[in-house]
């Protein structure tokens, strides 16, 4: 909740979030986009937990256009992953760009957000976190790299849109089990990094970039790309893209690409409460029995029943 830039707009919000540490200031978020600021006695709570006091997630967000510029202060780590577009952030000690696939972690203290892709489309998430242990994860993910490649790994996206969503549908009714688990997700989420940075350096070693082919894909999920849509941004043969692309990946291209869309299927099932029907429209599908199909063939069981066990596996919890 100190992240400023990020605070409620208004004094009634304020107070329903129990925000009563710092004075009450206007920082408009853009259209489309999502925040979630952990109330002051939830955080003591989590803070105080046997599970969670080595690390938890204070705040959590997701831009999805340009933010604007924004000067905020940071009470505790931020880490940053930026998806589309370029992030700038700027403080006394640091000037960092983020472009699509990199990681950052800042420090506390005073910065400087602006979106140095003017036009273009922008997109990046944010989790603040404070623990006891929280430097000893910073540690872990390498702290020698000041900007840590990851490429856009469909995993870690899925990882990230999972807690912003997941904060953000338990304010209304959250109980301290639920966000032992949201931190528990955070210390997989960090713990993942040097496996996909050094995952991502082996890929860099190879001839085509998987992040340009992999973004293309994300902006096509309503409009499979066509193999030699693909292999020309590789600079490739269809041929020689297939099989370069299924060497590195495992998977043939359009495999691939079904296996995004149906990941995303799964976030939206978990965190929303959106139609199956609309859900199968947001990921491309235009038949939603299509989609059920599909679903059912990659994990064992219809799009209904995978919302079924998601919904008893976090009351569980």
């Amino acid at each position: 909740m100190e992240i400023l830039a990020h605070m409620p707009a208004n004094l009634h919000e304020v107070r329903n979030l129990g925000i009563r540490d710092y004075p009450i200031r206007e920082y408009p978020i853009p259209n489309g986009c999502s925040r979630f600021i952990l109330p002051t006695d939830l955080r003591r709570a989590l803070h105080g937990h046997a599970l969670s006091s080595d690390l938890y997630t204070r705040a959590a967000g997701h831009y999805r256009r340009d933010p604007g510029h924004n000067a905020f202060l940071q009470a505790c780590h931020v880490i940053y992953y930026c998806v589309g577009g370029e992030v700038r952030l700027r403080s006394d000690d640091y000037d960092w760009r983020l472009g699509p696939g990199e990681i950052a972690v800042s420090p506390p203290g005073r910065v400087q957000l602006t979106a140095t892709t003017k036009g273009k489309r922008l997109t990046f998430y944010w989790l603040a976190f404070s623990g006891t242990l929280s430097t000893d994860y910073i540690q872990f993910i390498d702290p020698s790299e000041q900007v840590t490649r990851v490429g856009l790994n469909p995993e870690l996206i899925v990882q990230f849109e999972k807690l912003c969503q997941l904060h953000d549908l338990q304010l209304a009714n959250f109980t301290i089990n639920r966000f032992v688990n949201c931190a528990n997700l955070l210390k997989a989420l960090l713990t993942s990094i040097p496996m996909l940075a050094s995952h991502e350096a082996n890929e860099k070693k190879n001839r085509i970039d998987l992040d340009r082919i992999r973004g293309f894909m994300v902006e096509r999920l309503d409009d499979p790309p066509r193999l030699e849509e693909m292999a020309r941004i590789a600079n490739l043969s269809p041929y020689h893209f297939l099989r370069t692309f299924k060497k590195l990946t495992g998977l043939a291209p359009m495999r691939y690409f079904i296996r995004m869309r149906l990941q995303h299927a799964c976030s939206l099932l978990e965190t929303t409460q959106m139609p199956i029907k609309q859900i199968s429209f947001t990921v491309g599908y235009a038949d939603p029995q299509y989609f059920s199909r599909s679903f059912h063939q990659s994990f064992g069981m219809t799009p209904h029943a995978y919302r079924s066990r998601a919904s008893r596996s976090t009351a569980a919890s």
